[in-house]
């Protein structure tokens, strides 16, 4: 239908995009976690929330690749290049 988000294969575009913004967000996280000194105070704050919201850093980078399983399971294959494509 027009207005719906572009499909990628059987995979929405946008269930690929928001696994891949929650991914950079999880990655920040960690970073803010263990790397808290060398980072801004609130950014600090706000990733311990999201990761204590969750469970802890297990849970919360087990839902992550959880959805990452997801959204991968859903998009087709990408086809292998032939030898010497770069």
């Amino acid at each position: 239908m027009a207005g719906d988000p572009p499909r990628v294969g059987g995979t929405d575009a946008a269930a690929l995009r928001a696994a891949l913004e929650r991914s950079m967000l999880a990655i920040n996280d960690w970073l803010h976690t263990y790397a808290h000194d060398l980072c801004d105070r609130d950014d600090v704050a706000r990733s311990n929330s999201r990761v204590q919201a969750q469970g802890g850093t297990l849970a919360y980078i087990g839902s992550v690749q959880e959805q990452n399983r997801a959204a991968l399971a859903a998009a087709p294959p990408v086809p292998a290049r032939p030898a010497g494509e770069a």
